[in-house]
C-alpha cells in the first residue's frame, strides 16, 4: 500500500518494493533482470543497513501473504486471496535461497 510512503524508516519503502519485485519473478535468481541484493547494497538510502534487514522483511511479507491466502474469502475483494497466494508463492523461492 503506497498511500503513506516515507512515513516509516528510510529503508522501508525500498524493502517493500523489493518484496514486490521478488514476488513478481523479476529478481535475477528467478530469471528476471533485477538484482535486489546488489540494489540494496548500492542504494544510498539502504547501503548503510545490512542486507539481512531486507531479507527478513521480505520473509515476513511472504509469511503474512501466506497466512492471508489461507483465510476465508474476502467478500469485498473476491480476488484478494488468490493474489496473496500468488505473491506468497513468488516469494517462496527467495525464502528458500536465504534460509
Amino acid at each position: 500500500d503506497w498511500a503513506f510512503p516515507a512515513l516509516g524508516a528510510p529503508w522501508l519503502d525500498l524493502a517493500i518494493l523489493f518484496a514486490d519485485v521478488i514476488a513478481s519473478g523479476a529478481e535475477g535468481a528467478d530469471g528476471g533482470g533485477v538484482e535486489v541484493i546488489e540494489l540494496w547494497q548500492q542504494h544510498p538510502v539502504t547501503a548503510p543497513y545490512e542486507v539481512e534487514l531486507m531479507i527478513c522483511l521480505v520473509v515476513a511479507i511472504g509469511v503474512a501473504l501466506h497466512v492471508g491466502a489461507n483465510r476465508p474469502p474476502a467478500t469485498l475483494f473476491p480476488h484478494q486471496r488468490g493474489w496473496e497466494r500468488a505473491m506468497a508463492d513468488g516469494i517462496a523461492p527467495f525464502i528458500e535461497r536465504h534460509r
